[in-house]
């Protein structure tokens, strides 16, 4: 390995020269790469000392060129050494992944119950959070959350959903009161509130049906969740605030609280 400094107009860029010896077979060549100390364990070493990270992030670096450049012979070696066939089978997607999967494709929930049900009998087991999970996870309603990811400039993935508040509250009045109690409903209030912890921001949002007497009905849910360890507005905005900014602003922009009583249905 011999470092040298390569000279670009007015600036000196430095550069490490990686010798790998001539060999006319191919498993000569595996046999010389695959060793000890190779001419890979040289680019990984390179790689990790210019950029200042771990050895394992440097590795991950140069994996993941090769399969964006020779995708089919890297999928190929890790079917032939049963990477696939074992990983794929014992990591389902998680929560956020399948939920955003089943509203990219516009499937229904019964669609989605179907295909999970054949590729469980397929495989032997769930490849997808279930119904359940996604349910539980996203504030325990049928109502479906908008879900996707930010990626950022230095490639961190950002996983976020929030629901539509003005179609939320729409679809789920009848959750969130006695129906028989909104014929005394003198005014709502809606809150929302949000908090940093645990590597995530939530929002929250509770309504407060004001009833005769001083009484109040109280609904509280979670409408909002971003993965994300640091506390930015910015990446707030991005990502959820404006959409429920925007589902506020529907709500609002009516100036009332209307339920018909044929079937509950809300109007704004």
């Amino acid at each position: 390995m011999l470092d040298f400094y390569l000279h670009i107009g007015n600036n000196n860029q430095k550069g490490t020269l990686v010798i790998l010896p001539s060999h006319r077979h191919l498993d000569r060549y595996e046999a010389e790469l695959s060793k000890k100390k190779s001419t890979l364990d040289t680019i990984i070493d390179t790689v990790t000392n210019n950029s200042k990270s771990t050895k394992e992030e440097a590795t991950e670096c140069l994996l993941r060129s090769l399969f964006m450049n020779y995708e089919d012979s890297f999928v190929s070696i890790a079917m032939n050494k049963c990477v696939i066939n074992e990983k794929i089978i014992e990591k389902k997607m998680d929560v956020i992944s399948t939920e955003a999967m089943i509203q990219d494709a516009n499937i229904s929930t019964n669609s989605a119950r179907i295909i999970s049900c054949h590729l469980q009998q397929h495989f032997g087991q769930s490849l997808f959070a279930c119904e359940a999970e996604r349910r539980t996870y996203f504030a325990g309603s049928d109502f479906p959350p908008t879900v996707s990811t930010k990626v950022l400039a230095d490639k961190t993935i950002i996983p976020f959903w929030y629901k539509q508040l003005d179609a939320y509250l729409q679809s789920q009045l009848k959750q969130m009161i006695d129906q028989s109690l909104l014929k005394d409903m003198i005014k709502v209030d809606i809150v929302i509130r949000g908090d940093h912890g645990g590597g995530k921001f939530h929002m929250k949002m509770k309504v407060n049906f004001r009833l005769p007497e001083t009484k109040t009905v109280s609904y509280l849910t979670q409408i909002a969740s971003v993965s994300y360890s640091k506390d930015k507005t910015e990446i707030l905005r991005e990502t959820v605030l404006d959409p429920i900014g925007e589902g506020l602003r529907q709500i609002s922009l009516g100036g009332r609280f209307i339920v018909l009583d044929n079937d509950f249905t809300l109007e704004f």
